[in-house]
């Protein structure tokens, strides 16, 4: 279940998309660069999945928190050209999921790391500037208020995405049980 809010910015989302052609005509894109935060669980990678249902469109799923983990190297960070590049010929949904492990404002463990980081961010920014308009570029992360705000100025629009509140926890549970009757 959503919020009211969160689901009316993906309602105007979805209209912006199914009307791409008519904004064309005034000059004007659809929204295409989202980032989606929230905690963990309340639906933001769902969401995403849902976006690129709707629209009859693929989803590309890029895990960004591996491209850091332990034996990461720059081969990551220069496959994620290739990557793009084959994404920027074809209309999709390109969901960047765990974005905070490279897009948070925060000291690495090394300079090395610091680094790659940036490499990695970098990469991304090049690619969300390039994003086909047609395309949605999702970006997953649990809390906006850690990102850098060079970063956050790059997104068409920011949605928020909460943990529902009892009422909405218990309709969705009766929901849920209703199915299994």
């Amino acid at each position: 279940t959503l919020a009211p809010a969160t689901r009316a910015r993906l309602d105007q989302v979805l209209g912006e998309q199914r009307q791409r052609d008519l904004l064309a005509a005034h000059g004007l894109a659809p929204a295409s660069r989202l980032l989606f935060t929230g905690p963990p669980g309340t639906g933001k990678s769902l969401a995403a999945a849902a976006l690129a249902a709707e629209l009859a469109l693929p989803l590309v799923t890029i895990r960004v928190d591996p491209l850091l983990g332990v034996g990461a190297d720059d081969l990551a960070a220069a496959r994620l050209p290739v990557l793009f590049d084959a994404m920027a010929g074809a209309r999709a949904v390109c969901l960047f999921d765990d974005f905070d492990a490279i897009g948070a404002r925060q000291a690495a463990d090394s300079e090395s790391d610091l680094t790659h980081a940036r490499r990695l961010l970098d990469g991304f920014l090049t690619f969300l500037a390039s994003t086909r308009p047609d395309s949605l570029a999702v970006t997953v992360a649990e809390q906006q208020s850690t990102l850098d705000e060079a970063l956050l100025r790059r997104f068409d629009a920011a949605i928020a995405f909460t943990a529902p509140g009892p009422s909405e926890a218990l309709a969705l549970l009766r929901r849920r049980l209703a199915a299994v009757d």
